[in-house]
Order: structure tokens, then C-alpha cells, then sequence
């Protein structure tokens, strides 16, 4: 409920009828319900307000009517909070305290150290336990509460052998999320924005450390690190009387002391930087470093990570063992697949773009000459998307510039040595090549503006069903590398060519019309014994996703970008409403969740990759989920429809 907004509580007319028919009060006859319901009492709590606060004697159970809550570890002896459970919708609250209720001897303390907090507005009924003592007297209610208890305590003794075995194998027994004011260093060592570099270096060099933020009147001005006296002192023979304000990185990146351990590792990685000083609102409170994230972690892979644009050929053979160990951190640190994707998107990113000026660098040692004329190397597919969680075949092109017509035929054998050359070096790294043959080793993928501008007018003249795959492929591009004047240049000719794309988006509607996203909520089909069992997540569900968006964004003469980002330009432009897109976009980090969880299990299992879901191995809430997710899709898909499909 909360996804699409602040979730609004039912009438207490319909919590009655909720609390008559759940398995509690089945068995009550109307003259004891009514009674036993007027013992009971509502709660009504606010998102992150406290139900139960820690140390409070328990009197009762809570039944959740709407909205759901966690049972939090309180933290004691400067520890983190941390959840132990997550209780929905028509589930109890209150069982640990059964002991005391049935009046068996326990260890008073335990519950001081547990509280419960509503993850969203919620409604709860309050059950005094001298109503639950009347409602066990039927045997229903005794088999019900005996079956609520042992499926607890099997999942809680599985959750708990899952942490055993993480903590095991990570020699950490550390929450999983952690914070950022748990790992860093909060004693910094700093220096004024006024002190020499002399000075600086002498105070790095006494406390052995690598990097020092720079203060100006008690707020950060910036920082310094080992790298920067290299470069900018010793190797430009720099005075060390200056002050250090002179070398310092302006503005560097930071991070909240209280944003999550994946925040800054993400920030480490985005940014290709080592030091993080921490803030609390504007005052310096510490700093974490790329060694303090993963210090019982595989720190080799990540430093090569953190390293690619220095790689070499023989190197850049290890990224793809790296980058999977990097993966596996973060799944197992339970941090959210859409961040997941961002991390690996960029990393991904700047290995493509290292493995191209590879490329460049063996021809211009090869020809002895520099590229004769700009060019821009783009990717296509789920790389482009910012959907590749696991390394996958290649899919990109090559543009350059148009040369002079007495030097077309050398330009345009240059860039087919480029060409076959970047798919060599990206096939070392560990991209597959496209079956498909969608690469610029092929002419077909490669060429100068005109040239591409003669192919995509070939495209729309004949529409036919290979062309369409190949307008698909290629309307999802990015741009990796290369000359920003020429891609704009680019981006002008496509915006040039849209109006006279209407047949072959016409004809793409059309197609995508005739493939039909799930619909798991159908009664007819489930009665006719048809009911969906499993679905291709690939083919069934994100290929119309990202087909509707395509069709609707160069209708309406949007030509770059990821599918979130032209979903967002689509309601800036007041094609899509922001509540639809808000949707899909929730629909869309459901789907990648479920796909990418998928298809990391079957890698490291060992087993072959599939994109298809079998919906028996869901648990109900991911079921639930997806139904909603699926709905949101078919919402988009229509919308593009109806701009084509009379």
C-alpha cells in the first residue's frame, strides 16, 4: 500500500468484520464477539512511531489489521538497532511474551531489550490476555496459536542459522546495513585551509595517514591525500611553503554520518575516490575509507576496481572475477537492488570505456597513427539500460565523423580495425560476442554520420520484422566514449529523422500489441484450470516495458537516455501522468529484483541462465508484488496503444 502513496486506514466498520472472520474470534458466538470485541481496543500508529517501546511489560497480543511493523533488537552498549522480524497484515504481535502469560518462569530481561515500531501507518487490535484465556478454551483457537508459534520459531531459527553462516563466512558479526557512524574514524586528524604543505605532509607522516580534510574557520574546505602531494607538489616541483589550500581538492565528495554502509561504498565507487570525510549537518564528524568498508572483505578485488582506467590488456582479464566478488558483497549485505545497479552500472561503465581505449591504443600502435577523425562508441541492450547485473554478449556501434571524400576509403578502414579490435579486447574482458552480430566489428555497426544516417532511412522505409529488432536494439543506446560535438551532431540527426518515423513506430506498436503481459489475477483462466505458472521475466515482462517506453519516448521526440529517465521526461512533457510513472517505476524495481536474484542463484549455482520464473517457488508477498507490478505494466502498455492502436 505505501509504495503508491501515504496509505489511507479502512472504517472501523470493516476492521470489525476483518477481526470476526480471523481465526481468533471464527469459533465466537455474535453475543461473545460482541463482548470480547469490546474488550479489545484500536491503536492506530504512524510510521515510525513506537507500538511497544522497550521494557514495557506486555499485557496482551496485538493483531496487525493494516499495515505491518518490525520487532527491533534495541540497541544497548553504542549497538546498532536490529531487525529481527517484520510482521503484515493479519499476523500477531506479542508471542514472546506468551511465557509470562502462561505463567512459566523467564528471564524478565529479555523483553527490555525489544521494541515494536510500525514501518508504515498501521492499525493494530489490542487482545487483553484475559480475553485470549477465554478465547482458548475452543480447541480451533489452541490449533491455530500452536501453529502461528512453530512456523515463528522455523523461521526465526532459519534466519538465525542464515546470520550464523554469513557471519561464518565474512568473520564479521556486524549487522548487515550498517551505518556510516559505525565504520568510520570519528578521532580526524585535521589541518587549517592556512598551514604549509610542508607542515601538512610532516602531520600525514607522524600519524601515518593517507588523506587530511582541510578546515576553514571549523567547517570543511576540502581535502588532501597522498596523491595530491605527488602530483601537485613534487611532480610540478611545487613549493612546500604554500598553503596547503593551493593543492587541496576543493568541495570533495562527502558523506551523512548516518546514511548506510552501501551509500559510501557506493560513493567510493562512483567517484573513484579512497577518503570520505563524514558530516553532521555541516560539521566534520569523521572519515571512512575505502580500506574501513572492506576490511574483512576481499580489499584486492575492490582496489582493482577502484583502479580499472590504470589496467592493462593482461589485467582487465581478472575485472569480471572481481566485479562478481564485488556482487556477491553487496547481495549478501542485503542492500537494494536498485542500488546494487547503480554501483555495477558504473563499474561496468568504466570498464567498457577502459577496454576501448585499449583498443585504440593496440591500432595507433598498429597503424602508428591517432584516430584520423572523431568518433563515439556507444553501447545498446541491458548495458545501456543500466541493467547488466552479470557480465552478458556485447551489443554497441561505432560513429565518426564524415572525412574528406579522397579519405573515406582509409577512415573507414581504420575504424574497422577499431572496430573488430574493441570487440576483441571487450571479449578478453569477458563480454560474450553478440550472436546476433550487433557489434562494430560489423560494417553494419559501424560508420560515419552519413552512413548511419542511410541506414536508420533504410529502416524506416522497410519496416520488416529484422529491421525493427535492429531499430529496437538500437534506440536503447548510450554513449560510453567519445567526441561531445559529434554526438551531438548525432542527437540532432535522429531528432532530424523522427517525423518521418511514424510508419516504423507504427508497425512496432503493432507488434508489441500482439504479445500480452501476465495477468496472474484472472478468475476465468483459474477457473478453465489455465492459470499462469510461470513467466518469462525477460521476453514476457521487461521487453514490453522497455518497448513502450521506447515507442512512446520517439513519438514524442525523446531519443537518449535510460527507460526511468525518459519515463520521468514522458510526465515532464505531461504524456504520462507522475502518479502512472511513479508506478511503473516501483513495478520496475519489483520485476529487476526478482529477475536479478534469479539469474545471480542460477550463476552461482553453476546452473544455466534462465529468464523464466516458475510463480510456486514465490513466497506470497513477492506474488502479491508482482501482480501489482505486472498491472502497472499493462497500464503503460495500454497508454502506448492508444496513441497507435486505433
Amino acid at each position: 500500500m505505501e509504495r503508491y502513496g501515504r496509505m489511507k486506514l479502512r472504517d472501523k466498520k470493516d476492521y470489525e468484520e476483518v477481526v470476526r472472520r480471523h481465526p481468533l474470534f471464527q469459533k465466537s458466538s455474535l453475543i461473545e464477539f460482541d463482548y470480547r470485541y469490546s474488550q479489545c481496543s484500536m491503536k492506530t500508529i504512524e510510521k515510525g512511531q513506537i507500538l511497544l517501546p522497550a521494557g514495557q511489560k506486555r499485557a496482551g497480543l496485538f493483531l496487525v489489521l493494516e499495515g505491518a511493523a518490525e520487532i527491533v533488537l534495541h540497541g544497548h552498549k553504542g549497538q546498532e538497532e536490529e531487525v529481527l522480524e517484520i510482521i503484515e497484515e493479519g499476523e500477531l504481535i506479542g508471542f514472546s511474551s506468551l511465557a509470562d502469560f502462561l505463567e512459566k518462569d523467564t528471564d524478565s530481561n529479555f523483553e527490555s531489550l525489544l521494541e515494536v515500531k510500525a514501518t508504515q501507518l498501521a492499525q493494530f487490535l489490542f487482545i487483553p490476555y484475559q480475553i485470549l484465556r477465554e478465547l482458548l478454551q475452543t480447541r480451533e483457537v489452541k490449533d491455530y496459536l500452536f501453529h502461528e508459534v512453530a512456523v515463528r520459531l522455523k523461521e526465526i531459527y532459519h534466519s538465525l542459522a542464515e546470520q550464523l553462516l554469513h557471519a561464518e563466512k565474512w568473520e564479521d558479526t556486524s549487522p548487515y546495513i550498517r551505518r556510516v557512524e559505525d565504520i568510520m574514524t570519528a578521532e580526524v586528524i585535521t589541518v587549517s585551509h592556512s598551514d604549509s604543505v610542508r607542515s601538512v605532509a610532516n602531520k600525514m607522516a607522524d600519524h601515518n595517514i593517507s588523506s587530511v580534510p582541510v578546515l576553514n574557520q571549523g567547517k570543511l574546505a576540502g581535502i588532501v591525500t597522498e596523491k595530491d602531494m605527488v602530483h601537485r607538489v613534487i611532480a610540478r616541483e611545487q613549493s612546500y611553503e604554500v598553503p596547503i589550500s593551493s593543492i587541496m581538492t576543493l568541495n570533495p565528495v562527502t558523506i551523512h554520518h548516518s546514511d548506510y554502509y552501501y551509500q559510501a561504498l557506493a560513493a567510493c565507487l562512483t567517484k573513484k575516490i579512497k577518503h570520505l570525510p563524514v558530516l553532521q549537518g555541516d560539521q566534520l564528524v569523521g572519515i571512512i575509507t575505502l580500506s574501513d568498508l572492506f576490511r574483512r572483505r576481499n580489499l584486492q578485488a575492490f582496489n582493482m576496481i577502484n583502479n580499472i582506467e590504470t589496467l592493462d590488456r593482461a589485467e582487465i582479464q581478472s575485472m569480471k572475477e572481481a566485479i562478481y566478488q564485488m556482487i556477491g558483497s553487496l547481495l549478501q549485505e542485503q542492500i537494494p537492488i536498485h542500488h546494487i545497479l547503480q554501483m555495477v552500472t558504473e563499474t561496468y561503465d568504466r570498464l567498457a570505456r577502459r577496454c576501448v581505449q585499449l583498443a585504440v591504443e593496440a591500432v595507433v600502435a598498429q597503424t602508428e597513427t591517432s584516430p584520423p577523425v572523431a568518433f563515439c562508441w556507444f553501447q545498446m541492450g541491458s548495458g545501456a539500460r543500466g541493467e547488466q547485473l552479470l557480465l552478458t554478449d556485447q551489443d554497441h556501434f561505432l560513429v565518426y565523423e564524415d572525412s574528406e571524400p579522397e579519405k573515406e576509403t582509409e577512415t573507414n578502414e581504420y575504424f574497422s580495425l577499431l572496430g573488430q579490435e574493441i570487440t576483441a579486447v571487450l571479449e578478453e574482458a569477458g563480454y560474450a560476442r553478440c550472436t546476433g552480430n550487433m557489434m562494430a566489428s560489423n560494417p553494419d555497426w559501424r560508420g560515419s554520420l552519413s552512413a548511419w544516417e542511410t541506414r536508420i532511412r533504410q529502416w524506416e522505409r522497410i519496416s520488416d520484422n529484422d529491421r525493427i529488432l535492429q531499430a529496437q536494439n538500437f534506440f536503447s543506446f548510450r554513449l560510453l566514449l567519445g567526441d561531445d560535438s559529434l554526438y551531438q551532431q548525432f542527437l540532432s540527426l535522429l531528432k532530424n529523422q523522427m517525423p518521418s518515423m511514424k510508419i516504423m513506430l507504427y508497425r512496432m506498436a503493432q507488434i508489441e500489441s500482439e504479445l500480452q503481459v501476465p495477468n496472474l489475477e484472472s478468475p476465468i483462466r483459474s477457473l478453465l484450470g489455465r492459470a499462469v505458472k510461470e513467466i518469462d521475466m525477460k521476453k514476457q515482462v521487461l521487453f514490453p516495458f522497455h518497448h513502450a517506453i521506447q515507442i512512446l519516448a520517439l513519438s514524442h521526440g525523446i531519443v537518449e537516455g535510460k527507460p526511468l529517465e525518459k519515463l520521468k521526461r514522458l510526465a515532464q512533457q505531461h504524456v504520462l501522468s507522475e502518479g502512472l510513472v511513479e508506478d511503473v517505476q516501483y513495478a520496475f524495481n519489483d520485476v529487476m529484483d526478482l529477475y536479478l536474484h534469479k539469474k545471480w542463484q542460477a550463476t552461482q549455482h553453476k546452473q544455466q541462465s534462465s529468464s523464466v520464473l516458475s510463480l510456486a517457488q514465490l513466497k506470497t508477498r513477492e506474488k502479491d508484488d508482482l501482480v501489482i507490478s505486472l498491472k502497472a505494466i499493462r497500464l503503460l502498455k495500454q497508454h502506448m496503444q492508444a496513441e497507435y492502436i486505433r
